[in-house]
């Protein structure tokens, strides 16, 4: 892994050539190292970067352990003098996660449901927590409508079902069909198996 010498890059100001495997292939990279994050295990480098494809060059950020074929320059570079790791990686990740989920899914959940679901994921429980405010004020304690951020209609599906029926799919309606079908075949699955019994 290439992790201590883009540290000592960083450290250093040392310009990097790197090639960078991605979806698109493996594209060159000559980067100017700001910093690194380690996220979830995994270390991030944030680079001012540009690919040697394009003239563009901007602030990205890099999986380390995609990073290949590096080559440490003898050239340094001047640090970007408004340039702040924490504020842009916070911003670059909500950025990132709002992207990631542009849908959203109208649920009306049970209590025991809105816990489940803020033991999904980080943005789960957020979602449950916005609703918070508005459960302690009055509003019935047992079953209540919160909107969840959702990437596609499977990947909701498949993490919804698991909540069984602690909650109800308001909308979209394609959502509560996909829940049914996958419900059906859990269903039909077990309901064979005991007959084969």
């Amino acid at each position: 892994m290439e992790l201590p010498r883009i540290a000592r890059a960083v450290m250093a100001q040392q310009k990097l050539k790197t090639s960078y495997e991605s979806w698109s292939g493996l594209p060159q990279w000559q980067m100017e190292p700001l910093g690194l994050v380690l996220k979830a295990g995994g270390w991030y480098l944030v680079a001012n970067s540009q690919s040697r494809a394009s003239s563009s060059k901007r602030i990205r950020i890099f999986k380390v352990v995609h990073i290949t074929d590096m080559q440490v320059m003898e050239e340094y570079f001047d640090r970007l003098g408004d340039f702040d790791l924490p504020d842009f990686w916070n911003e670059a990740t909500a950025r990132f996660e709002k992207e990631l989920r542009s849908n959203t899914a109208h649920l009306r959940v049970s209590a025991a449901g809105r816990d489940r679901i803020s033991k999904l994921c980080a943005f789960a429980a957020q979602a449950v927590e916005t609703q918070r405010d508005k459960i302690i004020n009055g509003q019935d304690q047992t079953w209540q409508t919160i909107t969840l951020p959702i990437e596609t209609i499977e990947h909701a599906a498949q993490m919804l079902l698991g909540i069984g029926p602690e909650l109800e799919v308001i909308a979209p309606p394609a959502l509560r069909q996909r829940l049914r079908e996958l419900a059906w075949q859990c269903f039909q699955l077990h309901e064979q198996a005991d007959a084969q019994d």
